[in-house]
């Protein structure tokens, strides 16, 4: 018998929704059949060329209503999530809902891992709608999502007696090159007074994560939640350090700690705890490593790590194509390129568009070190990403383009321009 072919449609394609396409592309028992993006400069585009594998066939699209229309089984969900950002805090929620009553099963990364967690009303909304549709909704993540709560319960089938469930999560965050997560998101870099007056949203979202991956655990191993106890240490930086995603400066929060403590009816204690750093020695009196820890004190003692002694810079490869042209009264240089970033938990890949503008008296360039010339300090770290890590420029070639052209495969002002994944 063959396996069936479940047909998904891709909502959102930042450094998530990329990844999910390159996912659902790589398996044989799904199939892309539309993308929703909310950026106009993608609309358009194809699928494959946004998340670096090549052409799928599959363009994006900012008409929601229109990508909905295509028979689909299921919808990913992978937009940054609306408690932290946006307009309109129950955006996902009002979306989420809708999807299901249409019929969608919804797989969403912006939360929903345990309904229940937020009340019984909360709950009888999101059943109603699947019953309605005939459909189901799976909230996922790394940590919450896996790590964080099914890793936990997975070890406890071998406890004949619980005490104590502890999962610590410590990272640091001096590669990731997105200003929106790192400083937008997760206000690192803000002053503790800026800190008060942005952090209620945020605080209400990471805590209802993790209280939801304390609510699942203790339904899992029979514990009723009393009450949940939650507490924050922030630390500022003491020097100016720049990371990938921006600089921190001197007395701005650079390491952000974070327990939430369950407390059951049956003396049991469900532990979620988050230690970040905006690079590795943010907090040198914070002396865990890099990694997660989930630990069951009980009968027996159960510890699993995963973590790594020592986070290793390897090169960014680059591998792009620059076209060159005239835009008013100046030359265009144009890099559409992706970078392959590789850190002690594996790889993933990064697609970048650069428009960048320079005055150019003579003949274009003809190779990478010239290119480099012609890149301001700025400009290089924005290529180079990460700037603890050296850079590899390979592969560059040059096409002429024309700015009256039609809009590109890749999007935004490039004129012309191609991109090849490396």
């Amino acid at each position: 018998m063959s396996k069936k072919t479940y047909k998904v449609i891709q909502w959102s394609s930042g450094n998530v929704g990329q990844a999910s396409i390159r996912g659902i592309c790589n398996r044989s028992d799904l199939e892309l059949v539309g993308l929703i993006v909310s950026n106009e400069e993608k609309n358009g585009i194809d699928a494959g060329i946004i998340s670096g594998i090549g052409k799928v066939g599959v363009l994006a699209s900012t008409d929601i209503e229109k990508v909905l229309s295509i028979q689909a089984d299921c919808v990913n969900y992978t937009p940054l999530a609306s408690l932290r950002l946006g307009d309109d805090p129950d955006a996902d929620k009002k979306n989420i809902l809708s999807l299901l009553r249409k019929g969608f099963n919804v797989v969403t990364t912006v939360g929903f891992l345990y309904p229940k967690a937020f009340g019984e009303d909360f709950e009888k909304e999101i059943n109603d709608a699947c019953l309605e549709g005939a459909s189901s909704l799976h909230g996922t993540g790394i940590a919450p999502g896996w790590l964080s709560d099914l890793v936990p319960l997975t070890m406890s089938g071998m406890s004949e007696e619980i005490l104590e469930v502890c999962v610590t999560e410590s990272s640091e965050f001096s590669y990731y090159p997105s200003e929106e997560i790192v400083f937008n998101t997760m206000l690192m870099g803000k002053s503790l007074e800026e800190y008060d007056k942005e952090s209620v949203r945020y605080e209400n979202w990471i805590s209802g994560l993790f209280k939801e991956a304390i609510y699942l655990i203790g339904d899992g191993i029979g514990s009723k939640i009393i009450n949940i106890e939650q507490s924050i240490d922030l630390i500022t930086s003491d020097r100016d350090v720049e990371i990938a995603a921006g600089l921190i400066k001197k007395g701005k929060i650079s390491g952000q700690r974070r327990k939430w403590i369950g407390h059951c009816d049956n003396n049991v204690k469900i532990i979620q705890e988050t230690i970040w750093r905006a690079y590795p020695d943010a907090a040198p009196d914070w002396e865990e490593p890099v990694g997660m820890c989930v630990e069951i004190k009980g009968k027996p003692n159960m510890k699993i790590d995963f973590s790594a002694e020592k986070m290793i810079p390897l090169p960014l490869v680059y591998n792009y194509i620059v076209s060159y042209g005239n835009k008013g009264n100046n030359r265009t240089l144009i890099f559409g390129g992706s970078i392959h970033k590789k850190h002690a938990f594996g790889s993933d890949r990064i697609s970048y568009i650069y428009d960048l503008e320079f005055n150019i008296e003579e003949n274009e360039p003809t190779n990478t070190k010239e290119t480099l010339k012609l890149l301001s300090n700025t400009e290089r770290k924005m290529l180079a990403g990460n700037h603890h890590r050296p850079t590899v420029l390979v592969n560059v070639r040059w096409v002429k383009h024309s700015c009256t052209g039609p809009a590109p495969e890749i999007g935004g002002r490039c004129r012309g321009a191609a991109w090849h994944p490396a």
